[in-house]
């Protein structure tokens, strides 16, 4: 499995550039899954919207919604760093995928590649790391780094699936 984070602000175009590389990638044939970090906000908080999300607040360790042909598993992990494992690469052991994308996690330093999402030149500066694989942005300029590679914000589902299969990092090396 592999993995990369789209990381920025609030509103910074990152969950449309995630929406492109999963049309992208599932295209290529690809089973992708997705990880989106809400810091602010408890599990309860993000579920209680459907009657199957009421159960999951009440306690139940997990949910299956039937649908049609479809179904939709939601499932209570509890988290925690585990020795020099971060709260996302424990988190990662619960996903069966190809391709992982990760919203959010501005704050992580660890070996997962990252997409900036960035407003300014302070930001990239701020945020880079080993781990930049690029950066992007709706006001962000090619010209703000020799060395770090940009990637337009207008970027089409082929070029983000290339994109990531560049430049996710493999889990399982």
């Amino acid at each position: 499995m592999k993995a990369i984070i789209f990381c920025g602000y609030h509103k910074s175009g990152k969950t449309t550039l995630m929406t492109r590389a999963v049309r992208g990638l599932t295209k290529r044939g690809y089973r992708v899954s997705t990880v989106k970090h809400s810091p602010g906000l408890s599990v309860e908080e993000v579920s209680a919207h459907t009657d199957s999300e009421k159960l999951f607040h009440a306690g139940s360790e997990s949910t299956l919604l039937v649908t049609g042909g479809q179904a939709l598993l939601t499932k209570r992990i509890h988290l925690s760093a585990n020795g020099s494992e971060s709260i996302v690469e424990t988190a990662l052991k619960h996903v069966d995928a190809d391709y992982v994308l990760i919203e959010g996690f501005k704050s992580y330093r660890g070996p997962i590649s990252k997409l900036l999402f960035v407003h300014s030149a302070e930001d990239l500066t701020e945020f880079h790391d080993s781990s930049t694989a690029a950066y992007t942005g709706v006001a962000a300029q090619k010209n703000w780094s020799e060395s770090i590679p940009f990637l337009p914000p207008s970027a089409g589902e082929d070029e983000l699936a290339e994109f990531v299969e560049q430049s996710a990092y493999d889990l399982n090396p």
